[in-house]
């Protein structure tokens, strides 16, 4: 007999599977990031509505091995609705495509399943600060992983960054002036704008300056691919967030 265990999850994505049943991706508060398959769930006779980005409560049947894990019951308890604003949207859509790239060990299945209900908590609660929630999320989730990242601090000298710095391509390391000036390949360096720079010195206590910062395409793809590129760099692997780029597209053409 399989083990029969319960959790709380969020639904990240909804599959179909065969003719009746479906395939539930999940990251739950116990067993991580899970596929389960909930059997029957699309008959006309037991067909029951999951919904993207909510939260359930779930009694499941272990796989023996690997393997799905087999719905016994499921309780909605509360759902992230965010079908009248794409930007916010495709920002949650990055929070569980970013959670789905990462290994996480079974000690910290708790630690990331609060801090994305947090994350999403806040950008329901807060709607005009959504792109710069989901980079301090990032940010978190970098800080879970060891991976410390100096926003104010020049990467070569340990210098202030100042009012005009620059990012190493490729690396995500930001340098000031002095170090950039100095550099053997000069076209390895990018300069950022006075916007970029600014946004990024708050980033650790964004919540205090969301009145009083002002946003544009270009600061949104520099941060974006800086915090990308410094991830890629130190997990040695490819991060693949499409909801971002929706996300971008979507800022470009005004929507």
């Amino acid at each position: 007999m399989k083990k029969k265990i319960k959790t709380l999850g969020i639904l990240y994505r909804i599959s179909k599977y065969g003719d009746t049943s479906l395939i539930l991706k999940t990251f739950t508060r116990d067993e991580g990031l899970i596929s389960i398959l909930a059997k029957g769930a699309r008959s006309s006779s037991t067909q029951t509505a999951f919904q993207t980005l909510g939260i359930y409560e779930l009694v499941l049947y272990k796989p023996l091995e690997t393997g799905l894990y087999l719905l016994s019951e499921s309780t909605l308890l509360l759902v992230y609705d965010f079908s009248q604003n794409t930007g916010l949207w495709c920002l949650a859509q990055c929070g569980c495509e970013l959670i789905s790239q990462i290994l996480i060990s079974g000690d910290e299945y708790l630690q990331y399943y609060d801090l994305q209900k947090l994350y999403l908590d806040y950008l329901n609660e807060h709607h005009e600060a959504g792109i710069y929630i989901f980079w301090r999320f990032w940010l978190r989730v970098m800080e879970l992983l060891g991976l410390s990242y100096d926003l104010s601090n020049c990467h070569r000298c340990s210098k202030p960054l100042g009012n005009a710095a620059f990012v190493e391509k490729g690396t995500g390391a930001l340098i000031c002036i002095e170090c950039a000036q100095q550099s053997h390949y000069p076209e390895h360096v990018s300069a950022l704008s006075v916007r970029s720079i600014k946004i990024i010195s708050k980033l650790p206590v964004i919540g205090n300056y969301v009145q009083s910062l002002s946003i544009d395409f270009t600061s949104i793809v520099q941060i974006n691919q800086i915090i990308r590129d410094f991830f890629e760099t130190h997990l040695h692997k490819p991060l693949h967030l499409k909801s971002l780029i929706i996300y971008e597209q979507l800022f470009s053409n005004g929507t």
